[in-house]
């Protein structure tokens, strides 16, 4: 551990700690974690990411301590690459749909300041920085001076309501009807069901969410989902274990059309990924499975429903609001910064990227 006391943030009462393992911190990155209601943010997910992903590189984990000796904010970094061009990342990225600072959303401001700061002192060597799917609605990049990459939909569902029934009111009678209509006519002709995630029978229900995924994403290219299949069924375990984990699957005559994964997190539930046969595509088993996980968010006293990163139409049919994400690069010297510039270039019309933008500037 490396100690460093910073001016700046001395109004806050706030001294900064370097380390170099995330086992030093474990127990109160797990508390500060609750605070975020992110499940991106939990120590469980970035031991098991940085196993998989990070390759014996830098680690690089500032912990931001008040006066008190309370844990106000993490920031979890590590150098993605080295000379000639020594970029810094968030831990998370590619599997993680919202990364950045580790706070309660009251000490944000104190957590960018902090990152500023580190980002200026010497010791800590770097030509870009990048920093990957933080809210946009805490301006953080704007905030760093950094250039603005990518910016991608975050669309939530409020839960605020009583009953299913209620939901379904505060939406327009063509879309409750279409509710309604669809997972009754699936009912009536194909002897529909629902069946929940059985931990004794893990693995086998992660086969069938890979292959459902694989049966909708075939010929078509796919998220990193499968690419990284052996850490999304060692978090999947580990996050049923602590109770977080969700699966459900929509059946037809006892055989699965349909799957969905996701977590549920600090009162929120995170629809994460899913598949399904297309062979069904005319009944709409996508979105009645997703409607399904709606209904039971909600019935179980959730308060959000994340669709999590992307800007399709059919999130917007149901998401109340909308934070966003972005994505901003800072660079030091001119070849960084000509880089950055032809990084921007590479988005597409929608804002997404062709390739990975770390990839590309190395």
């Amino acid at each position: 551990m490396i100690l460093l006391q910073l001016d700046t943030l001395r109004s806050h009462g706030i001294r900064l700690e370097l380390f170099d393992s995330m086992d030093a911190v474990r127990s109160e990155w797990r508390a500060l974690a609750a605070k975020t209601r992110n499940i991106f943010a939990t120590w469980e997910f970035a031991s098991i990411w940085w196993r998989h992903f990070g390759k014996d590189r830098p680690l690089r984990i500032i912990c931001c301590r008040s006066a008190d000796d309370r844990l106000v904010a993490i920031l979890p970094l590590y150098q993605w690459s080295s000379p000639p061009l020594r970029i810094i990342r968030f831990i998370g990225h590619g599997p993680g749909d919202q990364l950045g600072p580790i706070c309660a959303s009251a000490d944000y401001a104190i957590a960018i300041q902090a990152l500023r700061q580190v980002l200026s002192i010497p010791f800590f060597k770097w030509d870009v920085f990048l920093g990957e799917r933080l809210s946009a609605s805490e301006h953080c990049g704007q905030a760093l001076g950094g250039r603005t990459l990518v910016r991608e939909g975050y669309p939530i569902v409020h839960l605020s309501y009583r009953t299913w029934d209620e939901f379904l009111a505060s939406r327009s009678v063509h879309f409750r009807g279409t509710v309604r209509r669809y997972e009754r006519k699936l009912a009536r002709q194909w002897n529909l069901s629902y069946r929940a995630l059985c931990p004794a029978s893990l693995n086998e229900d992660l086969d069938t969410v890979f292959a459902l995924h694989d049966v909708l994403w075939k010929g078509r290219i796919s998220s990193c989902f499968r690419a990284h299949e052996a850490f999304h069924r060692e978090f999947a375990a580990c996050a049923e274990t602590c109770g977080w984990l969700r699966i459900w699957f929509l059946e037809l005559g006892g055989k699965s059309a349909a799957a969905w994964l996701g977590f549920r997190f600090g009162g929120a539930e995170f629809s994460y990924q899913g598949g399904r046969d297309i062979a069904w595509d005319p009944y709409s088993v996508g979105f009645v499975l997703f409607m399904h996980t709606i209904r039971e968010a909600l019935q179980d006293g959730m308060t959000e429903y994340l669709f999590l990163r992307g800007g399709e139409k059919y999130k917007y049919r149901l998401a109340d609001y909308d934070p966003g994400l972005e994505t901003f690069g800072l660079a030091k010297g001119v070849f960084p910064q000509s880089l950055l510039t032809a990084a921007a270039a590479l988005r597409h019309p929608d804002g997404r990227f062709r390739l990975d933008v770390a990839t590309f500037l190395r």
